[in-house]
């Protein structure tokens, strides 16, 4: 908080912005609050979007018990979405962690990436040459400490979908 109100003191003098935005700033919610106060003491006009929250699901209990607690709705097209996939030929998740594996796969990772909407809009790794320098170092660095796990969606043994994702 205290270094996001040097900034506001800093743009507040500067008068040759019509907007900033500050991405990926943590936050909790007091200082949410302190940030907000002090653009308002200011002048200025400020806002706070959350960006992400983790995609994470607490499950109670069996994997059985918890798909038995949705709506009937949801569960219903569980089954038929898992029975399409079947008729393809199956599915299975596949997680790489050795820095070998990992590196072997991450080309091909990337290209799922790209063969998506990604691709067609210029903005899968893939298309960014430094980006795919950066990724495949931070994987191989994670990777050599054991953290690294590059996660595929095997669908009639053909990756279609990957997870980029670390375990610490």
């Amino acid at each position: 908080p205290e270094i996001l109100k040097e900034v506001l003191r800093y743009l507040r003098r500067r008068k040759r912005w019509q907007m900033v935005m500050l991405s990926f700033v943590p936050l909790d919610a007091q200082a949410d609050e302190q940030l907000l106060q002090y653009a308002d003491e200011l002048g200025l006009s400020a806002r706070i979007k959350p960006m992400y929250d983790s995609a994470f699901l607490p499950i109670q209990g069996t994997w059985e018990k918890h798909v038995a607690g949705l709506k009937k709705s949801y569960r219903k097209t569980m089954r038929r979405q898992e029975k399409r996939l079947n008729e393809l030929g199956g599915v299975r998740v596949e997680t790489l962690q050795s820095p070998a594996a990992v590196m072997e796969a991450l080309p091909e990772a990337l290209d799922i990436e790209r063969r998506s909407w990604k691709g067609d809009k210029g903005s899968a790794i893939a298309c960014q040459p430094d980006l795919v320098g950066f990724y495949s170092a931070l994987a191989q660095v994670a990777a050599k400490s054991g953290w690294m796990r590059l996660s595929f969606l095997n669908v009639d043994n053909e990756r279609v979908a990957f997870e980029f994702a670390f375990e610490y």
